[in-house]
């Protein structure tokens, strides 16, 4: 049957090209086969007496040719699929795969049908550090089969990237149970002792997303789920978070920010403010603080505590950083023939300090306006140093050496260490205004803020209290010795006209107010 079926395909080719083989023809070619090639002719002897053989075999060796392509081609498509669409590791499905079946799956969707889930095992890379890849990629696979049994077959599930998986399921009371998924935990960790060994016992943490809005696009549900889990990234233990109303809120200012934050700059939204600084000994003014504040319009603020954390962490910081250091030099050299300009301090987060060519950069800058850099004060902070302690301490020696005066500020906010002041070249210390208020209830901490200015005078470094608001403030910090008060007791953050207005005023306002 095959070769009657081969005959007759065959046929139906070579008259499409045009040669003409009779049905009798080719019943009179296949029962004569045997006998052609019992024969002791040579192959070309028998193409050449039977002419209608050597068609026959070069059609099937065509039509052989092509199936065999074609299963190729099949076979290929198949490995293609899989690479797209199934975890190789794992055997769970690819992100791409997972996006466009949860589209379709929440294009019918109703209002908290589905919750979405993102898990991951707490410091993975330790494991894979530690115990080798081997087994690290042994718990993702063990992982991967119980998360599939923990949540049936109608779930989709992914694995992300690394050691995060991704699951949308219904969104069932006993699949999200808090007690039920403990015990899903304890078995994974279970498993993972055996590959380990007893001496490892991995945590996990898992955000949850009820689905209230099927509609959202799906690479904000993954983006906020995961938000809901890096929650509890700090904590030990197993964790569950759920993204809420309020964090949707938060998350949704957020990106508002970050869509606004270009244009802002380019239009110059950004507004520089300067918190006056005195001397202690006779309240004259020798110095501010430029900090800034966003006007998203004529009358709105955005508080520097909603935009300023989100800048450090999307990088925006640095634009803002220079944006404000050039902001701060126009003014200078605007006022500079009317007015006495004290020295004004200008904080750097922590990626411009580590940018390789700050010192250049500002210098650039400074010599754009014809500003003497020695009027203006870096402010750095110690979280900003501990992040690269010694690519930050070569920074501030490049600052040092460009002319500029080096201040660290918040000293005493929870990551004081005295071996920074050995180690670093500062010419100021800003004293934190929580250590400073909690100081004055507290013996202990009189005793400790005391020390710190005397030892800070014995090297040389200037004092500066942060936070001073009130009479009690002054006569402790001058009982203290300390050098310079900054806070609202001399003047709240002012714009440009106002502080032009006081360093004019200074002697008279001082007089009047002590």
């Amino acid at each position: 049957m095959l070769f009657g079926h081969v005959t007759i395909a065959s046929a139906d080719i070579i008259d499409q090209e045009g040669v003409n083989i009779g049905c009798s023809e080719n019943c009179s070619v296949i029962a004569n086969y045997n006998d052609v090639v019992r024969t002791k002719d040579t192959f070309k002897d028998v193409v050449e007496n039977n002419p209608n053989v050597f068609g026959c075999i070069v059609v099937a060796v065509a039509l052989v040719g092509t199936i065999i392509i074609l299963m190729m081609n099949r076979n290929k498509k198949k490995a293609l699929y899989k690479i797209i669409n199934i975890d190789e590791l794992t055997g769970v499905l690819t992100i791409r795969n997972f996006k466009e079946k949860a589209k379709k799956i929440l294009q019918t969707a109703n209002e908290n049908e589905y919750v979405l889930i993102s898990l991951d095992v707490d410091n993975f890379q330790y494991i894979n550090e530690i115990y080798g890849y081997e087994k690290g990629s042994n718990i993702l696979v063990d992982m991967a089969t119980k998360i599939s049994a923990q949540y049936g077959r109608n779930a989709l599930i992914v694995r992300e990237k690394n050691d995060n998986f991704l699951i949308l399921t219904k969104n069932r009371a006993e699949i999200i149970d808090n007690k039920e998924l403990e015990i899903f935990y304890d078995n994974i960790a279970v498993s993972a002792s055996k590959i380990l060994g007893k001496t490892y016992i991995i945590s996990m943490s898992q955000g949850k997303y009820v689905i209230d809005n099927p509609s959202e696009v799906i690479e904000y549900m993954i983006d906020s789920v995961h938000s809901a889990r890096n929650l509890g990234k700090t904590i030990y233990g197993n964790t569950i978070f759920e993204f809420t109303k309020k964090m949707r809120k938060e998350k949704a200012s957020k990106n508002k920010i970050v869509t606004m934050m270009e244009l802002a700059l380019k239009n110059k939204e950004f507004k520089v403010f300067y918190q006056p600084k005195a001397k202690m000994d006779d309240y004259s003014i020798v110095g501010a603080e430029a900090l800034v504040r966003w006007f998203s319009d004529k009358s709105t603020m955005v508080f520097p505590n909603d935009f300023i954390p989100l800048f450090e962490e999307n990088g925006f910081i640095t634009s803002l950083d220079y944006y404000i250091f050039e902001a701060v030099c126009i003014f200078i050299s605007e006022n500079s023939k009317t007015l006495s300009i004290p020295f004004i301090s200008i904080n750097m987060s922590a990626a411009t300090l580590l940018d390789d060519m700050i010192a250049d950069k500002l210098t650039k800058i400074t010599k754009k306006y014809n500003i003497d850099n020695r009027i203006i004060e870096i402010e750095i902070t110690e979280s900003a140093i501990v992040k690269d302690v010694e690519k930050a301490i070569e920074k501030i020696k490049a600052l040092k050496k460009a002319g500029f005066i080096i201040a660290l500020d918040d000293f005493g906010s929870g990551q004081s260490s005295l071996n920074r002041l050995k180690d670093l070249n500062i010419d100021v210390l800003k004293i934190d205004r929580e250590f400073l208020t909690a100081s004055l209830n507290d013996e202990k901490g009189k005793i400790i803020i005391k020390n710190i200015i005397r030892m800070a005078k014995e090297i040389n470094i200037i004092t500066v209290a942060e936070g001073v608001e009130t009479k009690e403030h002054i006569e402790y910090l001058r009982s203290l010795d300390c050098d310079i008060a900054q806070g609202y007791y001399f003047g709240k953050p002012m714009n440009e006209q106002q502080f032009k207005e006081l360093i004019l005023n200074s002697n008279d306002k001082v007089n009047k107010t002590f």
